[in-house]
Protein backbone atom coordinates (compact mmCIF):
# COMPACT_ATOMS: atom_id res chain seq x y z
CA UNK A 1 0.00 0.00 0.00
CA UNK A 2 1.51 3.29 -1.05
CA UNK A 3 2.04 5.92 1.62
CA UNK A 4 -0.82 8.11 0.32
CA UNK A 5 -3.14 5.08 0.22
CA UNK A 6 -2.16 4.17 3.78
CA UNK A 7 -2.88 7.67 5.07
CA UNK A 8 -6.21 7.86 3.24
CA UNK A 9 -7.28 4.47 4.58
CA UNK A 10 -6.30 5.41 8.13
CA UNK A 11 -8.50 8.52 7.88
CA UNK A 12 -11.61 6.47 7.09
CA UNK A 13 -14.30 5.89 9.71
CA UNK A 14 -13.87 2.79 11.88
CA UNK A 15 -10.24 2.30 10.83
CA UNK A 16 -7.36 2.24 13.30
CA UNK A 17 -3.65 1.66 12.81
CA UNK A 18 -2.62 -1.98 12.99
CA UNK A 19 -0.20 -2.38 15.90
CA UNK A 20 0.70 -5.91 16.92
CA UNK A 21 4.44 -5.40 17.30
CA UNK A 22 4.57 -2.19 19.33
CA UNK A 23 4.75 -0.01 16.24
CA UNK A 24 2.29 0.86 13.49
CA UNK A 25 2.44 -1.60 10.62
CA UNK A 26 2.38 0.57 7.49
CA UNK A 27 0.13 -0.74 4.77
CA UNK A 28 -2.11 -2.54 7.26
CA UNK A 29 -5.45 -1.35 8.60
CA UNK A 30 -7.54 -2.57 11.50
CA UNK A 31 -11.22 -2.16 10.64
CA UNK A 32 -13.44 -2.06 13.70
CA UNK A 33 -16.61 -4.21 13.58
CA UNK A 34 -18.82 -1.17 12.98
CA UNK A 35 -16.89 -0.68 9.73
CA UNK A 36 -18.16 -3.94 8.25
CA UNK A 37 -21.57 -4.16 9.87
CA UNK A 38 -23.38 -4.70 6.57
CA UNK A 39 -22.69 -7.23 3.83
CA UNK A 40 -22.01 -4.34 1.43
CA UNK A 41 -19.43 -2.79 3.76
CA UNK A 42 -17.73 -6.15 4.35
CA UNK A 43 -17.65 -6.87 0.62
CA UNK A 44 -16.01 -3.47 0.07
CA UNK A 45 -13.18 -4.25 2.48
CA UNK A 46 -12.71 -7.77 1.08
CA UNK A 47 -12.59 -6.41 -2.47
CA UNK A 48 -9.99 -3.82 -1.44
CA UNK A 49 -7.86 -6.51 0.19
CA UNK A 50 -8.06 -8.79 -2.83
CA UNK A 51 -7.20 -5.93 -5.18
CA UNK A 52 -4.17 -5.05 -3.07
CA UNK A 53 -3.01 -8.69 -2.82
CA UNK A 54 -3.27 -9.09 -6.59
CA UNK A 55 -1.09 -6.01 -7.07
CA UNK A 56 1.82 -7.60 -5.20
CA UNK A 57 4.61 -9.36 -7.04
CA UNK A 58 4.43 -13.14 -7.11
CA UNK A 59 6.50 -15.18 -4.72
Amino acid sequence: MANADHEATQAEPYVKPMDITGKVMRGWALVMPAGFKTDVALRGWVDRGVKFARSLPGK
